[in-house]
């Protein structure tokens, strides 16, 4: 009994941890910036894990970044979505509140020179 016990203890701990994985769960795809003030961190850091990917996916960043995210695996992911949170909390100000946070993020990494401007779709 006690051996049943733990098991469906940690099997149902295994199951929320991954249901909680970094890049789950987000919903501000198309938040404008006074929404993404608001919002938890865990939604920010998922739903940049989702711009990231995409931005992968079409090969929209540029060579050296699309390497660097590819030999990094899904940590290259987590450290562009990092980038990415931090990135657009920086340009969390009155006069943009209407903007979309995802335009602000494109933007910037275009700015700071991450992005292929002619690779985005």
């Amino acid at each position: 009994m006690k051996k049943l016990l733990i098991l469906l203890l940690s099997s149902n701990l295994f199951s929320q941890t991954m249901a909680n994985e970094w890049f789950q769960g987000g919903s501000l795809h198309t938040a404008t910036m006074a929404e993404w003030e608001l919002a938890l961190e865990s939604n920010k850091l998922a739903t940049c894990a989702d711009w990231v990917s995409k931005l992968y996916l079409d090969k929209s960043f540029t060579k050296d970044t699309l390497d660097a995210i590819t030999d990094a695996g899904r940590m290259g992911i987590k450290e562009m979505a990092d980038l990415c949170v931090a990135m657009v909390d920086k340009e969390v100000i009155p006069e943009i509140s209407h903007q979309e946070a995802l335009k602000v993020y494109i933007i910037s990494m275009i700015k700071i020179g991450l992005i292929d401007f002619d690779q985005l779709q």
